[in-house]
């Protein structure tokens, strides 16, 4: 969060410049990992390896279609929900894994840093999540088009689509709400 505080101060001063803003997505997970120097003699680097980095990096990789700044896996939630303001965004199976993993887009410390226009509609977005789960895609649809006006909101936009899809082309039965990642 502060690092996305210090990145708007300093791309204000970019803007003023004439240059172009720099965007970032980070992506955080909670898990084992190995870290260590890792290398020869010659090159040492200090280094972490494991599932736990490689999902960090796949929930850094899919910030910007989702269109959040910050994405948390479950496992991460888990240990900060108490403490800051999250909503969860999907259920998403990476690439390389079989089992999907709900994320969450932090939001902010407590409500003073999370939009207000978001956080009115936030109770809407979480029904229209439930909504879409429980395979009602007409009633999600209208949430998440509430939420997306109300609030520009970039998930909610996303999920009209996914609605609008499942509605002209109904999933079948085994269909869990799970979205597959096909890119790292």
């Amino acid at each position: 969060l502060e690092m996305l505080r210090r990145l708007k101060i300093f791309n204000r001063s970019r803007r003023e410049q004439g240059e172009q803003e720099i965007s970032i997505g980070i992506g955080i997970n909670t898990g084992k990992v190995l870290s260590g120097n890792i290398g020869s003699e010659k090159r040492l680097e200090y280094t972490v390896i494991g599932d736990g980095v490689n999902l960090a990096s796949r929930l850094e990789g899919v910030t910007k279609s989702l269109g959040v700044k910050i994405l948390i896996s479950e496992f991460t939630n888990k240990e900060v929900c108490k403490d800051f303001i999250t909503r969860e965004i999907d259920s998403l199976r990476v690439v390389g894994k079989q089992r999907p993993v709900k994320v969450y887009e932090l939001l902010g410390k407590d409500e003073s840093e999370v939009d207000p226009a978001l956080l009115k509609v936030l109770p809407i977005y979480r029904s229209g999540l439930a909504a879409y789960r429980d395979r009602q895609f007409t009633t999600a649809l209208e949430m998440f088009q509430r939420v997306a006006q109300e609030a520009n909101d970039h998930p909610s936009e996303l999920f009209v689509k996914r609605c609008e899809q499942m509605i002209s082309t109904p999933p079948d039965h085994t269909w869990n709400g799970v979205f597959d990642m096909r890119t790292k």
